[in-house]
């Protein structure tokens, strides 16, 4: 005991690191463990999927998604989950969610911001993607660039009659889109307007990078048949 004693008299240095080292990993333990958001399995995955009516959530960039993704994942990107733009997801927050990315790191951000907002059953996939492939699990492709739909973007807010219609219009047409209530959300009213070039009243929808404008726009694509080949990629 004696000469351990002296060893670390003269290497405290070292000992100090290791000491810090100790720590972190206690802590990192502790925290992972009292964490309520867990960080599960592919087998743990596809039966939460298959048996709880569970829901793959994945956070990476579309052009990532498409080149290969687990079957009936929903995609939505972080910077979504981050300013709350849910979309279908938002009628499952009492549903098991299981977050995936590449490689289980951003996932885990990504958890707790939906944790946070309300959905009550988050989990995290170990590896994410990575380790998904490298099991050699299923994963569905797009085989084309064309099959890709452009990101609809919709501005909206509470009793508002165009707003609906615009909505049941996307819904009837099975597209994702990402609704953005300006009276809930007020700090998107002014990028909404400068996207809109001074356009204030709603809803104002944007299809990729083109201003469709507002409800009577919408219809009038949609009456001349131009909206399906806009809603393309």
């Amino acid at each position: 005991m004696t000469q351990f004693i002296e060893f670390l008299g003269n290497h405290y240095m070292m000992t100090m690191a290791w000491a810090i080292l100790f720590v972190m990993l206690v802590s990192s333990f502790v925290s992972g463990a009292m964490s309520p958001i867990k960080v599960i399995g592919t087998q743990d995955l596809t039966m939460m999927v298959n048996r709880s009516n569970g829901v793959v959530v994945d956070v990476r960039p579309q052009a990532d998604f498409a080149k290969g993704h687990i079957t009936d994942a929903l995609n939505l990107t972080l910077d979504k989950i981050t300013s709350e733009q849910f979309g279908s997801l938002e009628k499952r927050k009492s549903d098991p969610i299981v977050v995936v990315c590449n490689a289980g790191v951003s996932a885990k951000s990504a958890a707790r911001l939906l944790s946070k907002a309300g959905f009550e059953q988050v989990t995290v996939l170990q590896g994410g993607m990575q380790t998904w492939t490298g099991a050699n699990l299923p994963v569905v492709k797009k085989n084309s660039e064309i099959e890709l739909m452009a990101q609809i973007d919709i501005y909206t807010k509470a009793y508002c009659p165009f707003c609906s219609r615009a909505l049941a219009l996307l819904k009837a047409k099975n597209v994702e889109f990402n609704e953005i209530k300006i009276d809930q959300n007020p700090e998107f009213r002014t990028p909404m307007i400068e996207r809109a070039k001074g356009g204030y009243t709603v809803p104002q929808i944007f299809i990729g990078d083109y201003h469709v404008g507002g409800c009577d726009d919408l219809m009038a694509l949609e009456r001349a048949n131009k909206l399906d080949n806009l809603l393309i990629k």
